[in-house]
């Protein structure tokens, strides 16, 4: 249909395009009438002109003659000596006149041609532009034929495409697979893919039936997911030519949708499958078909979630799976929280070990440096005087003894409950605590 109201409409400005150029034509030849016409009257203004300067030419050869006539007997009679002066003025004036009769005569042919000039160049231009829009226009239906014929071979394409695909979904097998196919698609583009799963002909539990699909929920639920094609009778309401026809196929797409809806509510997958919601999601792989069945039949809805059926549509599915996507995200970011504090407690039970074992060896260190001090403060108070009493008894040296020093550095403690302050404050007063060198 909205193909053949293109076609009339692409029909009907072809005509008034058409109808222009014909109107812009008729304007250009009338242009052209008016200016023959103006021309025609120029040419027959030169030629009235051009017989009344014959006819004064005429006239004025009549006179001449007769004035040379006049002055030939003028000059019998007179018998003058000046005839011959005379005729000579009389020659150099009939000369004057008779050139500047020619001159004013070739001053009106210019200024005609240069009036009918511009007629002419106007002509042309109105002939070239009246060629050039024949030329445009004869393009332009020519490119509208073709564009007319694109379009019919294209919609023609299109019917048979739509018939093939129309045929192709009457056969359950197929409209299944598609239906199939359209479930995975949308849960490709969700990145629900490893969480959801497919079987072919798949067997549940107890040897019955299982869905398309089974959505595995966060918590660790099972969604039941199965597609329904009914479509046979939606199809043949496309192809129906009378409404009445197309309203009661309609009806019957919308009842075929409803024991669909019966039909999986019996099934009772809820009870099959373990931690299931006690629902089913019925897949319709097109919007505009759960949409027609609902026109026909308001109250559909209503009755599927009474029998336990979720109606959902590719756009509904959508936003059910990225639901679930976005509840998986948040359990992984839980699970990841709480091996991160796992990893915490055992970091920190670790660290309280090797504190104890560095506190351990921070008071052997304390212990070791309390004993070396004690031992230099021996060596300083009771041999080096032994050995000086021995060197003025005579006792030769034969090398320098070098008492050795004390340590003063005692081992900083390392406590958890302990601030960087506290530790330094317990370090320098276990310092000043250190035996003193003697």
């Amino acid at each position: 249909m909205n193909a053949a109201i293109a076609l009339t409409a692409l029909a009907a400005l072809a005509a008034g395009a058409l109808l222009g150029l014909l109107w812009q034509r008729a304007r250009g030849e009338n242009a052209i009438a008016r200016k023959e016409a103006q021309l025609a009257e120029s040419r027959a203004q030169l030629r009235e002109q051009k017989a009344a300067e014959q006819a004064r030419e005429e006239s004025r050869r009549a006179a001449d003659e007769q004035f040379q006539g006049q002055l030939k007997a003028l000059a019998r009679e007179a018998l003058s000596q000046s005839q011959k002066d005379f005729l000579d003025l009389a020659q150099q004036a009939f000369g004057k006149a008779r050139s500047e009769s020619s001159a004013d005569l070739e001053k009106r042919q210019q200024a005609i041609e240069a009036l009918v000039k511009p007629i002419n160049e106007s002509l042309q231009q109105t002939r070239k532009t009246l060629s050039s829009m024949e030329k445009d226009r004869a393009e332009a239906q020519g490119q509208l034929r073709e564009q007319i014929q694109a379009m019919a071979s294209g919609n023609k394409e299109l019917r048979d495409t739509t018939r093939s695909l129309v045929t192709a979904l009457r056969r359950p097998e197929v409209r299944g697979q598609w239906g199939e196919m359209q479930l995975r698609r949308l849960v490709e583009i969700a990145g629900m893919q490893e969480h959801c799963d497919f079987a072919e002909q798949p067997q549940g539990p107890e040897g019955r039936t299982r869905p398309d699909m089974i959505v595995r929920l966060p918590d660790g639920g099972q969604l039941v997911v199965d597609a329904k094609t009914p479509l046979d009778a939606y199809l043949s309401a496309v192809e129906a030519d009378g409404e009445d026809a197309r309203a009661a196929l309609l009806a019957q797409h919308a009842a075929n949708v409803e024991d669909q809806v019966k039909r999986l509510a019996s099934k009772e997958y809820w009870d099959q499958f373990e931690r299931s919601p006690d629902f089913v999601v019925m897949f319709v792989p097109g919007d505009h078909f759960l949409a027609a069945a609902g026109d026909q039949r308001p109250d559909l809805l209503e009755k599927a979630l009474r029998a336990r059926v979720i109606l959902a549509t590719p756009t509904s599915m959508m936003a059910l799976l990225r639901v679930t996507a976005y509840g998986w995200r948040q359990l992984a970011l839980a699970e990841n929280a709480e091996e991160i504090s796992r990893l915490a407690a055992t970091l920190h039970e670790r660290v309280a070990v090797f504190s104890g074992h560095v506190g351990r060896l921070g008071n052997q260190l304390n212990t070791a440096i309390g004993t070396y001090n004690s031992a230099v403060s021996s060596f300083r108070s009771r041999f080096l005087p032994a050995l000086d009493r021995m060197n003025k008894a005579g006792v030769e040296k034969t090398r320098e003894i070098e008492a050795p020093e004390e340590v003063a550095t005692a081992a900083t403690p390392l406590l958890a409950n302990e601030s960087p302050t506290e530790s330094a404050s317990e370090s320098e007063s276990q310092q000043e605590a250190a035996p003193k060198p003697h």
